[in-house]
């Protein structure tokens, strides 16, 4: 039987454990399909006006029941004075795309936790008040205001936001906010601001004084596409614990001024793309960037035509073709002028050695203005077998040239072309594959040697021939199209045909992947099968993965006499988000033979460790496992838990934190990892134990039952010093 999954909300893959409130859901009274009037607990709706009104102590459940059948009738939200909202407020409002109006002045948020993806996609939302909003106690605001693109203004001046820790897209895709004001933000505790800002893009001003980034791991994206910014002070930023700072600027096309000789990038591993398409910044200084820990930089100068000053420090190492720096005539370091030390080639290539300060020659003598097509499209008609190609137009140029590479020479098709299109002749060969380039004709002299350089490679498919997948996965992240449409392909590469166009917004479903290419993915969209590309070839990324959490991963520590233990975890697809007590470069305790642990740092007494990471990525295996009654999940937790070796504590602890999760669900598909867990979330611990049970359950919660082949489950015996984690994940 074909598993029917329920269509989740955003914010569930996103949620951090502990924080949701999972009360018995309130019964909604007085609905049917004709009614003028919604009556709830804690809510009215009048169907005629579109108002909304919520009144008493919000209960989450119900107002999502609520939402399933009304959001899209709901053009106003008010509340009565009195009105409570509860621990979690997560995607409240998520969905909510007629709303243009939110008035939330009467409620008390004191008891609010979590706030996440709260008014998610109420793109049409125009104003909202949220003045009385008491944040003191929330911890987490992911993609909060995120697509609320059609509010100009907002006021979140009075937010106490000292428990934050996630702040990941908060104000993502704000796209006509004009101006914020973050100057009373107590960030001290927040560890992520990826896409904070993304997409911002009529944002002018932003004051980040006295932003604390001390404890930011991820910062990757935080003010791409701000492109209508012209200045921005993030000279007190401190970057000292930022790892990922991929795409951090991109597109940031008004700076012309960007002071970064502040950023200490000794933990930074991915760099991307970092100052990509920053086309108005003549100079950078990296002084304090260091490379040592830098697995990808490529793209980092990419676009950035106009750089013409470069400042690096003595960590500095090299820069590379990867990197993408515009080469030009060449760059000299000013310490020796005369001498070019990036070679000839496109990109320049520069061995740093100690602090300098290198100079593009000519830069203010080059002439902008290319002298052959860029943005080469390919269109491919399935029903003639025919290719069509687009550019942008060269400035002077008065005609254009096409030429086919063909038993190892390039001839030529045309050269009278005067527009900036060309279609090829019908009946292509289908599976043949051509290498093609396209030349412009400026001022009399065709710009040959550039044409090849950027020659496209097209391959003709036949019929509905899309190419299939190395591998296929059954349960996987849903996809979200984040540019405002991508392309479907007929196989995973541009030169493929084109499918159809996918808009943005859209949700899709990963299928299947390539054996060692994670750019491009196979799906299925409007009953269509094809490629969709994750970053497109500017480095611009098109498709987020909605990646779950792992939540709450427990560590228990059982030496056979007291033990002074290190522990370290090692991620290699997944962001680690909330540790405790608090992680320094792994755990110090000291470890009893009872299990009770003393932190080395600060004394305090712990039952366990406690970790959960966030946008995970590994692809679980669900060939095997056990289909689950809702009503049945305690018993079959206390059974296969037991049976697999955890203590009765252990086992309560675990059933405490689960159960309520997951024994409201019709069914739950459950499958314990193993090699896919433990491979990418690896425990360093020193002394190495003499045995390691780690218990990692993930489950889809299902509407209808479904076979599946019986999992079989390993025993295990407790030996010398004993180590036992367990943790799980939902996938929706």
């Amino acid at each position: 039987m074909q598993m029917k999954k329920v269509l989740a909300v955003l914010m569930s893959l996103c949620m951090v454990a502990g924080t949701v409130s999972y009360g018995a859901p309130v019964i909604i009274q007085n609905i049917t399909a004709q009614a003028a009037a919604v009556e709830g607990s804690c809510y009215s709706f009048d169907a005629e006006t579109g108002v909304l009104t919520l009144r008493g102590e919000v209960d989450h459940f119900a107002l999502k029941e609520f939402s399933t059948n009304n959001r899209d009738n709901v053009k106003a939200v008010i509340a009565e004075k009195g009105t409570v909202f509860l621990e979690n407020c997560a995607s409240l409002f998520t969905y909510y795309s007629n709303v243009t109006s939110i008035d939330l002045s009467n409620v008390d948020t004191s008891r609010t936790t979590n706030m996440n993806f709260m008014f998610y996609d109420c793109y049409n939302l125009t104003s909202l008040n949220i003045s009385s909003f008491d944040t003191s106690r929330v911890t987490d605001m992911i993609a909060m205001f995120d697509c609320c693109e059609s509010l100009t203004s907002l006021d979140v001046s009075s937010f106490n936001t000292r428990y934050v820790t996630n702040m990941n897209n908060l104000f993502d895709y704000c796209s006509s906010l004009t101006s914020i004001d973050l100057s009373g933000f107590d960030t001290r505790n927040v560890k992520a601001m990826a896409s904070m800002f993304d997409g911002c893009s009529n944002l002018k001003t932003i004051n980040l004084t006295g932003l604390d980034t001390r404890n930011v791991v991820n910062m990757s994206g935080m003010f791409r596409k701000c492109s209508s910014l012209t200045s921005l002070d993030v000279s007190g930023f401190n970057t000292s614990n930022a790892v990922n700072m991929d795409y951090m600027f991109m597109d940031c096309t008004g700076l012309t001024k960007l002071d970064v000789s502040g950023f200490d990038t000794r933990s930074a591993m991915f760099t991307r793309s970092m100052f990509a398409n920053c086309t108005g910044l003549t100079s950078l200084d990296l002084s304090l960037f260091n490379t040592a820990n830098i697995n990808n930089m490529s793209g980092i100068f990419g676009g950035c035509n106009n750089l013409r000053t470069l400042t690096l420090g003595v960590n500095f190492k090299n820069v590379t073709e990867k990197d993408t720096l515009t080469n030009g005539d060449g760059w000299v370091n000013v310490k020796a002028p005369s001498t070019i030390i990036s070679g000839n080639k496109e990109y320049a290539v520069i061995e740093n050695d100690g602090n300098n300060t290198y100079k593009r020659l000519n830069a203010d003598k080059e002439d902008d203005a290319l002298t052959y097509p860029t943005n080469i499209k390919v269109e491919y008609s399935e029903k003639y077998h025919q290719v069509r190609f687009t550019w942008d137009k060269v400035e002077g140029a008065d005609k254009y040239g096409i030429a086919v590479y063909l038993a190892g020479k390039w001839r030529v098709q045309a050269q009278n072309i005067t527009g900036n299109t060309y279609t090829s002749p019908k009946n292509l060969t289908p599976g043949k594959t051509y290498k093609v380039a396209i030349a412009a004709r400026v001022n009399g002299k065709w710009d040959t040697a550039n044409a090849i350089k950027n020659a496209v490679t097209v391959t003709v498919r036949g019929n509905n021939s899309y190419v299939k997948p190395d591998r296929e996965i059954k349960y996987s992240p849903d996809l979200y199209v984040i540019a405002d449409e991508v392309t479907m392909y007929l196989g995973p590469d541009t030169s493929y045909g084109k499918v159809t166009t996918i808009p943005r917004k859209t949700i899709i479903q990963e299928l299947g992947v390539m054996n060692n290419n994670d750019n491009w993915a196979f799906t299925k969209y409007n009953g269509q099968y094809g490629w969709v590309q994750v970053e497109n070839e500017f480095g611009d990324r098109q498709i987020e993965f909605l990646s779950y959490m792992v939540n709450k991963p427990v560590i228990y520590l059982y030496p056979e006499k007291e033990t002074d233990v290190h522990v370290e975890v090692e991620l290699t697809e997944a962001d680690l988000s909330t540790t405790y007590p608090k992680y320094n470069n792994g755990w110090d305790v000291i470890a009893k033979p009872d299990g009770s642990l003393v932190n080395k740092a600060d004394g305090t007494h712990h039952r366990y460790l406690f970790w959960d990471a966030v946008n995970c990525r590994t692809e679980f295996d669900f060939s095997k496992g056990f289909c689950v009654a809702g009503s049945d999940t305690e018993s079959f937790l206390k059974k296969k838990l037991s049976y697999m070796g955890l203590t009765e504590e252990e086992m309560n602890e675990f059933i405490v934190y689960w159960l309520p999760r997951m024994e409201h669900n019709k069914y739950n598909l459950i499958s314990f990892q193993s090699d896919k867990y433990t491979d990418t979330a690896k425990l360093n611990i020193t002394p190495e134990p003499d045995s390691m049970l780690r218990v990692f359950m993930t489950y889809v919660p299902l509407e209808e039952a479904v076979d599946i082949e019986p999992q079989e489950l390993s025993t295990f015996e407790r030996k010398g010093f004993t180590v036992v984690e367990w943790g799980g994940s939902e996938i929706k």
